[in-house]
């Protein structure tokens, strides 16, 4: 058996702390760091500190947060156990091994030590080749997710965000505000969206991190629909239509400054635009938003037959769908590959028109689905005391992809 190493009660002046220790170590909590603190100015260091005896003095290897309290309290001497390391790079990996052992990490800090190891292992990056038990070499990404107690892939999401996240980003994902996951996933469609737009791939959509949930089902009217919408949606710079824009109130609360905005309507718009004959070029538009009539009846003196140019006041449903059918197949000519286009549908007593409307989208049109949000209006006005079915107070979003 090895012989038991000697503790030395050193004198902290004639101790230095390594230089890289916050570079290769994952730093302690606010809370960790006032518990050591409080330990330490109670009973002293019970965890000897790890020194190494070279030309430069003695180096601390492990223990620079202890060595820092200590001298903050005025200690004179501290438990010392000195080791031999062969270099510095030994020296590190000793030191980065040690903490992780000791400490409750995240899976974040796990994943940057894992990267801070795998530098430090000599094969360097890459899998064995050929007959590793002869040649000697490691995995070393496999063995270093092994010394850091995470996953190789943890560690390949992890070097992807320290390389492309901004630090804002950064600082919430190592606080644990933003999943290391949903951060990678982020920046990688990101990425992707960047080559899109030089012409090397094909046009994704990347998702976006939220203040708050956005959920399918959303209560108000439709400036909250469409506000939901566009925070899952729509990015800065999109080049967006609104052909059925009316007076806007679906944008109510939304800044349209943000993006290329083009709102057309037939009648209230400076640019009056029919949306089965839309004047744009095609594949010009990342998002399409239309909300064409659909009641079924319609008095001869309403707005909507005006604005519409409806054949007849009491259109029919098959009426309808063909308004429908016609504008998206419209809108989809103008949309660019990978664009979207946004159906605004409500069912008609027995009608399901939303189901309809998947049917021509899909089968028709050729769109695929992205998602379904359903807008639930309260105080909906219910005229008499008998009803033969439930009354429609809620109405649909289709997104639709190209």
């Amino acid at each position: 058996m090895p012989e038991p190493e000697t503790i030395h009660q050193h004198p902290v002046r004639y101790l230095k702390p390594n230089r890289w220790g916050r570079k290769v170590n994952p730093a302690l909590s606010p809370e960790d760091m006032e518990s050591l603190h409080a330990s330490i100015k109670a009973d002293g260091i019970q965890i000897p500190l790890v020194a190494w005896k070279t030309k430069k003095g003695n180096i601390v290897v492990s223990g620079n947060t202890r060595l820092r309290i200590a001298r903050f309290l005025a200690i004179k001497r501290v438990p010392v156990i000195f080791r031999e390391f062969a270099d510095v790079k030994a020296a590190k990996r000793f030191a980065l091994i040690d903490n992780i052992a000791r400490r409750q990490l995240t899976t974040v800090q796990r994943a940057e030590a894992g990267l801070e190891l795998q530098k430090m292992l000599a094969v360097g990056a890459g899998r064995p080749r050929g007959n590793s038990s002869k040649t000697g070499e490691i995995d070393s990404w496999q063995e270093a997710a092994k010394l850091a107690g995470t996953s190789r892939g943890a560690m390949t999401q992890m070097k992807f965000v320290l390389a492309n996240a901004d630090p804002a980003l950064l600082k919430k994902v190592r606080d644990g505000k933003v999943k290391l996951y949903s951060s990678w996933r982020m920046l990688k469609q990101d990425h992707a969206l960047k080559n899109e737009r030089n012409g090397n791939s094909t046009p994704k959509r990347k998702p976006v991190i939220l203040d708050g949930p956005a959920f399918s089902c959303v209560q108000g009217d439709n400036a909250d629909l469409i506000a939901t919408a566009a925070k899952l949606y729509l990015r800065d710079g999109d080049k967006v239509a609104d052909i059925t824009y009316g007076r806007g109130r679906f944008w109510l609360k939304i800044d349209t400054g943000k993006y290329d905005f083009h709102p057309t309507d037939i009648e209230t718009t400076s640019t009056k635009m029919d949306f089965k004959k839309l004047d744009y070029p095609d594949g010009s538009f990342d998002v399409i938003v239309f909300d064409p009539p659909y009641m079924v009846r319609v008095s001869p003196t309403h707005k909507l037959n005006g604005k519409y140019k409806l054949m007849n006041h009491r259109i029919t449903h098959d009426g309808i769908l063909a308004e429908y059918r016609a504008g998206m197949t419209e809108a989809s000519r103008v949309l660019r590959d990978g664009g979207m286009l946004w159906v605004k549908c409500q069912d008609q007593d027995r009608e399901m028109t939303h189901i309809d409307i998947h049917g021509i989208a899909t089968g028709d049109i050729g769109l695929k689905v992205i998602d379904l949000l359903i807008l639930r209006q309260p105080g909906t006005l219910v005229r008499g005391d008998t009803q033969s079915m439930a009354r429609k107070n809620h109405s649909y979003l289709w997104i639709f992809g190209k």
